[in-house]
């Protein structure tokens, strides 16, 4: 089943609905990703991987403008990479700290 992000979607006869999984070790996909992770405690990261992150929280409670938060996303868009080395250690988080 076709998708629009980098996940690869299955169905299984005789149940509903689809599940998508991401194949990050097994097929480099970064430069056609379009994806943004929004990390548990407000920050916004270009890549799951990526230890680059951008604060959301503090500026959607502060009232920012909705173009101040539109250039925050395409700051972190921007910061996507287009090949990552997934077997590196530093991260800064795990997935339990980054949520998901």
């Amino acid at each position: 089943i076709p998708g629009a992000g980098p996940a690869n979607y299955f169905e299984i006869k005789g149940f509903l609905g689809k599940f998508g999984l991401i194949p990050t070790m097994t097929d480099h996909f970064c430069s056609t990703c379009n994806r943004l992770r929004l990390t548990a405690d407000g920050k916004l990261r270009p890549c799951l991987f990526s230890s680059f992150e951008i604060d959301l929280k503090e500026p959607l409670r502060s009232g920012a403008s909705f173009s101040k938060i539109k250039a925050l996303f395409y700051k972190a868009a921007e910061a996507k990479e287009k090949e990552r080395n997934l077997r590196r250690e530093d991260f800064g988080r795990v997935m339990s700290q980054i949520g998901g």
